[in-house]
């Protein structure tokens, strides 16, 4: 697929969209992420409010935290 020129990319999305779900599917978010990294690709996980949840660094380090309002608590990420 690296040979595919920007046109036969554009022709064949649907096909490239496939095989990266079948490849995805078998991993985690951090597995795809260290696969991308270490070939080159910026890449970053995504993460469900489950995941951050169960994160306890994620608090620890201030990438999020808790804010309260009238209806629901939720967790927050603050831009730096």
């Amino acid at each position: 697929m690296a040979e595919l020129t920007l046109e036969d990319r554009r022709t064949r999305h649907d096909e490239i969209d496939q095989m990266l779900e079948a490849w995805t599917e078998l991993r985690t978010n951090l597995e795809v992420t260290e696969a991308m990294q270490n070939q080159g690709i910026a890449a970053g996980p995504v993460n469900t409010t489950h995941d951050i949840k169960a994160n306890s660094r994620s608090r620890r380090d201030g990438s999020t935290f808790r804010t309260n309002n009238s209806k629901r608590q939720c967790l927050a990420t603050p831009f730096k």
